[in-house]
């Protein structure tokens, strides 16, 4: 599995939960690895936008995000 994430113009950060294996897999981040990894700002909470169902998923998490990927998901 594979955590990729990038600042947005408009301040967000687009992160992105890739699952490489054969079965499903549990990922998560913390915000803070997050935060870390682009150089951003710490938060106290964040929001999950899943881009797929085109709606918040996880609205004000305050410290991280998990999720079950699918095989060879997204």
């Amino acid at each position: 599995s594979q955590v990729f994430a990038r600042p947005l113009a408009n301040g967000d950060i687009a992160l992105v939960l890739l699952n490489r294996a054969d079965v499903a897999a549990l990922l998560g981040v913390t915000w803070a690895e997050v935060t870390a990894a682009v150089g951003a700002p710490t938060w106290s909470a964040a929001s999950v936008r899943d881009l797929w169902q085109r709606a918040v998923v996880a609205p004000n998490q305050p410290v991280g995000y998990s999720v079950v990927v699918p095989a060879h998901g997204v």
